[in-house]
């Protein structure tokens, strides 16, 4: 159980190896091995399956009976960008996972300063019908004018792909990490409607739901970058920071750059990753 705010995860053990993503407090993994010095684990998301290699330190280590408990308290989530707790437990990012007892926020090694229903939500364990992918974008665009991290999952930087697992993780969507996984998720890129599709309809891209997911890449093979649709042509996503954009060159916030990488658009998955803790 991730133990501290914010977790970085890595490619290698090694705190100059490349960010891959970022554990937010509460979040539960997988332990695969440790390194040679024992100073970091590689784990596995127990949400969407994501590897990396982590400090020890910054865990708190369980039986599988012991996590399952975990996540079975854990329904909270912090639902402003950063919670203050308080008790030396800094501030919890948003997405954080906590547990409560009557008032009171617990974290995986006890109770913490703060109060429950002061910036936490209860989690959603069913994706709503009605209204799902507005409500995603709404999420997503609290994070506007947040600078682009590469791996980063929080307010204070956030990828691409984080954005939209973030977003999408508050209506009960699990999506996996990264763009290319994304994709494949929504039925790979040879279930990706084509651009030339929106752009020749009338109404220029009316059949495309806010929450739809753009992918682009160089190739078919090749997946860099994912977008969410904010409603026909129109797009938000992390791209040097978060902000609005659009597939349409007759709107002022064009993106001719990402035109040239359009790989096409798919409705967002609406099914939970069987992910095992």
């Amino acid at each position: 159980m991730v133990a501290v705010p914010v977790a970085d995860l890595r490619r290698l053990p090694d705190h100059r190896a490349e960010l891959v993503s970022q554990g937010l407090f509460g979040e539960t993994y997988r332990v695969l091995e440790r390194s040679a010095d024992g100073k970091w684990l590689c784990v596995r998301g127990s949400e969407d399956g994501y590897v990396g290699w982590v400090r020890t330190w910054s865990l708190a280590r369980g039986s599988r009976a012991a996590i399952a408990a975990w996540r079975a308290r854990a329904c909270w989530r912090v639902d402003v960008p950063w919670l203050e707790v308080g008790d030396g437990g800094g501030a919890l990012p948003f997405g954080a996972r906590v547990a409560r007892t009557g008032s009171a926020l617990e974290g995986p090694l006890g109770r913490m300063g703060g109060r429950a229903g002061a910036g936490v939500k209860r989690a959603s364990g069913r994706a709503p019908r009605e209204g799902l992918g507005r409500a995603i974008v709404a999420t997503a665009s609290r994070f506007l004018g947040v600078p682009y991290h590469w791996g980063g999952r929080t307010f204070g930087g956030v990828d691409c792909s984080g954005l939209v697992q973030l977003a999408a993780q508050t209506q009960g969507i699990l999506l996996p990490r990264d763009a290319g996984e994304q994709c494949l998720a929504s039925g790979g890129v040879a279930r990706l409607a084509p651009l030339a599709r929106a752009l020749a309809r009338p109404g220029r891209g009316t059949n495309i739901r806010p929450g739809d997911l753009w992918f682009f890449g160089p190739n078919r093979r090749e997946v860099t970058h994912v977008a969410l649709s904010s409603g026909g042509l129109d797009l938000i996503h992390a791209y040097g920071r978060v902000a609005r954009g659009s597939l349409d060159p007759l709107s002022d916030v064009f993106e001719p750059e990402l035109f040239r990488f359009v790989l096409g658009w798919r409705r967002l998955p609406r099914t939970r990753l069987a992910i095992s803790p």
